[in-house]
């Protein structure tokens, strides 16, 4: 494994610790503190981040009755495909670095439709004679014969539909952080070591509309026709990232350089902190003794229980 090994040093060791402990504040009753007694030596691996933030919009109908005054525009039938329909996006690149969602109304036009109330034929049985013609021994006063006006669609048959289409912008995100084929920190996690000078510093940054290929560093050229690893890392991301529901309509594509703290625990043991929030791989090695002691509690538990249930049973029974 092609690793860049740093000397353990006072600082990487308060480092290290102090990220542990964070990730221990925020489940202190699960989580175990590691002290300095517990660290054998820290390496500091120099991986690059693959963080890849996707805006995905989804799109839904809303169908209402229109006036017989309204003046939109007329469509031909109702819709069907809500992504039919190209609409000018608002501004998406701040939802990149802002998880709030965007939500946008519009109205598509109205179109005219059969009337499903008086099955398209302009009257109604009159609800004030049911339908006899006759109130109170008397001709009713609001209908001809029983049948009225229909006041849905006022008696032209057809009833007026307007379409409006609601758009919700949302952010998503995967980070990836790879170091070779054959090491990984985390379960999905993709790490690969490249040569970077300064820590922090952002090796790639694109932005499209929907990235297909990443075309920054690394991505082969000049004498290599082949793309290096961690172009095909990418390239693997990109293919993964199509929504469920809904269309990629904007991407940013990061590679940053980050510190992974490799901290030696003996007896072969070895757990990696890393990330903003840190995270710790793999965690069941500061898990909490009591959660590692769940299991045997609550089989031992089963067992009284049954053992109790047996000799009840077998007492009545003699």
């Amino acid at each position: 494994m092609a690793e860049r090994d740093e000397p353990s040093s006072a600082k990487a060791l308060e480092t290290a610790l102090e990220w542990v402990r964070r990730w221990h504040d925020r489940e202190p009753a699960r989580r175990r503190r590691l002290e300095a007694r517990d660290v054998r030596s820290v390496r500091v691996l120099r991986p690059v981040q693959i963080r890849l933030t996707s805006v995905v919009e989804t799109r839904s109908f809303r169908f209402s009755v229109a006036g017989p005054g309204s003046t939109d525009v007329a469509l031909e039938e109702r819709p069907h495909d809500p992504f039919a329909h190209e609409l000018p996006s608002p501004a998406l690149e701040p939802l990149l670095t802002r998880g709030s969602p965007q939500e946008r109304l519009d109205t598509l036009g109205v179109i005219t439709e059969p009337c499903v109330t008086c099955a398209s034929t302009g009257l109604r049985t009159c609800t004030l004679c049911d339908g006899t013609g006759i109130r109170e021994l008397a001709p009713c006063p609001v209908c001809e014969g029983g049948r009225r006006r229909c006041d849905v669609c006022e008696g032209t048959r057809r009833t007026r539909t307007g379409v409006e289409l609601t758009r919700r912008f949302t952010r998503h995100e995967s980070v990836r952080v790879h170091e070779d084929d054959g090491h990984e920190v985390g379960p999905h996690a993709l790490l690969h070591l490249v040569e970077h000078p300064t820590e922090g510093e952002v090796v790639h940054d694109q932005v499209a509309p929907q990235l297909h290929r990443y075309v920054g560093r690394g991505a082969g050229g000049g004498y290599r026709d082949v793309p290096t690893a961690i172009a095909q890392r990418v390239d693997a991301l990109l293919a993964q990232s199509a929504p469920d529901e809904g269309r990629v309509v904007m991407q940013r594509l990061v590679l940053t350089r980050i510190p992974v703290y490799s901290i030696e625990l003996g007896r072969g043991r070895t757990v990696q902190v890393f990330g903003e929030p840190p995270e710790v791989e793999p965690e069941r090695l500061l898990r909490a003794w009591w959660t590692s002691a769940m299991p045997i509690v609550a089989a031992l538990a089963m067992i009284v229980l049954v053992a109790l249930f047996l000799f009840s049973f077998m007492r009545d029974v003699d």
